[in-house]
């Protein structure tokens, strides 16, 4: 999802992101409440990248532990 313009909270709603293992989002749009949405369903995340990620300007209210994430890449993030 790596630039991707047009992300918004509907990636939240599938079902299947306690799977996911890796998440690029660099130089996306992403913002706070979005990616909120997102890591409160992906709690076996590994990787995620956010390097570049302009929109994320207030707190993530996380439910889920990311017990799981090993690498988190935050270069030149907002």
């Amino acid at each position: 999802l790596s630039v991707c313009k047009n992300l918004d909270s509907e990636l939240a709603l599938y079902n299947k992101l306690d799977v996911l293992e890796s998440l690029d989002l660099s130089f996306s749009n992403i913002n706070s409440t979005s990616l909120t949405l997102l890591l409160n369903k992906a709690q076996n995340l590994k990787t995620l990248h956010l390097s570049s990620c302009k929109n994320l300007n207030s707190e993530l209210t996380l439910t889920q532990n990311l017990d799981a994430l090993e690498l988190l890449y935050l270069d030149s993030s907002s």
